[in-house]
């Protein structure tokens, strides 16, 4: 997926960005800090009332300043909400010790704030961390706090939810306790998210100082579903209207960016059928996007996801290396360290006498190229690139006239 940042950036998010220096500097805050109140005056002051942790961030103002807080941050921190306006977070790790600070967690959240830019973002998954905070009086606690992007009158903002998890730089929480207040979190920031949306019709926000050109649509021909965006998983970013699908950090990270159809994929006389269009490759991974179908409908529910998209539920895969995936039971197998019996996930390869670290996938994909995944009544899988089958497995598994099936589609590995 073509992409290109606003060329005002934060100053966190650009190269040697930091802190103004010079005589400017005093005339600068000053600005920053008008800036931040205007917004503050337009849509901010919409969460004075909320009773849980919220701030508001507009990255367009310098170094992605603080433009609304709510009664519930002033309680958790102890710090008032015009000591914040026109402050950037980091000021809430200020007092933190530098060993306590995950370094990895700080450049995630750079990644996203930089996404949330994107002009045509439609969505983008919220991302998490629990990282130690200092309050006013100087005590430090663990605030675990979860953002997303959203566009308020054509305007990018950044929406933050935070829970206090004990006292001290470091807590123990289990793992059923944590998945819970991560998804209570979720929760409260959705009703935030649709507090500012349900309100942001009254204000005049002012819109984005800078353009882009438009990005096209990933479909190849006229799109007949848009992704699922409910829920989307942890590196997800969708464009242009819900049809575009990007993932972050995609010279890092291979996969995290499993999407579905917002529907049923229709049926023909050859079977179900969906197309695609790859709109950036990387070099930094091999492999082919995981296409495939699943009758599973997505909801907005914990399990959508599986730990790797081939222990996905009711579903029939073909991609990767050169591979085929199939599991009937609805429920997601859950990988371990052995290797899933047939009867919990089916594989076909290309290459069945290599191990999978070295198996290869037929094609290279490059930009432009028009993918397209079947599945023929008969229960053959099937991927094209630019109308040449270059995979085809004989799953054994017919088409269900009666069953609803919803497209897969992981981008992985080599398109993002």
């Amino acid at each position: 997926m073509g992409l290109a940042t606003r060329p005002g950036l934060p100053a966190e998010l650009s190269p040697g960005g930091g802190a103004a220096k010079g005589p400017s500097a005093a005339a600068d805050t000053q600005l920053v800090r008008a800036q931040a109140m205007r917004q503050y005056q337009t849509i901010g002051y919409l969460l004075d009332e909320l009773e849980d942790s919220v701030l508001l961030v507009d990255p367009l103002v310098s170094d992605g300043r603080i433009v609304g807080a709510s009664r519930g941050f002033e309680r958790m921190t102890g710090h008032r909400r015009g000591d914040v306006l026109g402050e950037n977070c980091r000021m809430m790790l200020n007092g933190v010790p530098q060993v306590a600070i995950s370094r990895s967690s700080r450049k995630n959240l750079r990644n996203y704030c930089r996404m949330c830019l994107l002009e045509g973002l439609e969505d983008i998954s919220e991302v998490h961390s629990m990282q130690p905070n200092c309050r006013k009086d100087g005590s430090v606690f663990m605030n675990l706090f979860m953002i997303r992007g959203l566009a308020l009158g054509g305007h990018p903002f950044i929406l933050g939810v935070g829970r206090n998890m004990g006292d001290g730089i470091s807590c123990r929480v289990g793992r059923v306790e944590m998945e819970a207040a991560r998804e209570d979190t979720r929760t409260r920031l959705k009703a935030a998210r649709a507090h500012l949306r349900g309100h942001a019709g009254k204000c005049s926000v002012g819109a984005p100082e800078f353009s882009l050109p438009p990005l096209a649509v990933a479909d190849a021909e006229a799109p007949e579903f848009r992704f699922f965006a409910e829920r989307l998983q942890d590196h997800a970013v969708l464009t242009n209207g819900g049809f575009s699908a990007i993932r972050r950090e995609p010279d890092e990270l291979s996969s995290n960016c499993l999407c579905f159809s917002d529907r049923p994929v229709r049926k023909t006389q050859e079977g179900v059928a969906f197309a695609l269009r790859v709109d950036r490759a990387t070099s930094a991974f091999f492999g082919l996007p995981i296409l495939g179908f699943t009758r599973r409908p997505p909801r907005d529910e914990p399990g959508l996801f599986p730990c790797v998209s081939r222990c996905l539920g009711a579903s029939v895969l073909v991609g990767a290396c050169g591979e085929g995936f199939a599991r009937d039971q609805l429920e997601h197998f859950c990988m371990g360290f052995r290797k899933p019996k047939p009867e919990e996930v089916q594989t076909w390869t290309l290459e069945p006498d290599l191990p999978a670290q070295q198996r290869k996938a037929p094609v290279i994909l490059n930009e432009g190229d028009v993918l397209r995944c079947v599945q023929t009544w008969a229960g053959a899988i099937q991927f094209l690139v630019n109308g040449e089958l270059v995979l085809s497995f004989d799953t054994g598994r017919s088409l269900d006239a009666g069953a609803d099936y919803y497209a897969v589609v992981d981008v992985c590995l080599s398109v993002h």
